[in-house]
């Protein structure tokens, strides 16, 4: 739950890096958001730049990953999640806990959310994926059997939130 932060960013960039390792290797890991918050690239000042920052902010899955290039991935159990420290006027500071896993690139499967096929060969050869879309609840719908599920295609190209695709069923309604 990353209420009431803004940090879908972090959280969905970690949960694709905990399911690659864990598909790749078959070990499981436990990243630390808080970490990926605190320890983005300076030159993104407006990430820092309010009372509230890196809370609210907003991020990418580019950002994210940068940490985890350059930082490493930190484990959960050195930084726990916890927004009142994300909301530090100016005087947030990356934390020193030791990177447990780091990456080496990030891949862009697409750009143009319309290229569904391509989306699901993706999430099917090479596992969770990150998607960013414009989120607006009126879109969201409960089915008996499938859970809330979000419904709104053509999704504006303006996107307010990021996600990870962690698997795919054509039979979903």
């Amino acid at each position: 739950n990353q209420n009431p932060c803004g940090m879908c960013w972090a959280f969905g960039t970690t949960s694709v890096l905990e399911s690659a390792i864990l598909i790749g290797e078959g070990t499981t890991h436990n990243f630390s958001e808080q970490s990926v918050g605190l320890c983005v690239d300076r030159s993104w000042t407006y990430l820092y730049d309010a009372w509230d920052d890196p809370c609210m902010s907003g991020g990418n899955v580019f950002k994210a990953s940068e940490v985890f290039i350059k930082k490493g991935a930190a484990a959960e159990t050195c930084n726990q999640y916890d927004t009142s420290a994300l909301q530090c006027n100016g005087t947030c500071v990356c934390d020193t806990c030791p990177a447990v896993k780091k990456v080496d690139g990030v891949r862009l499967v697409t750009n143009d959310g319309s290229q569904i096929e391509t989306i699901k060969n993706a999430v099917y050869q090479e596992g969770p994926v990150t998607v960013s879309y414009f989120h607006d609840d009126a879109h969201m719908y409960t089915d008996p059997t499938y859970g809330t599920i979000y419904d709104q295609y053509p999704n504006p190209d303006e996107a307010n939130h990021l996600v990870s695709i962690v698997g795919w069923d054509d039979a979903v309604p």
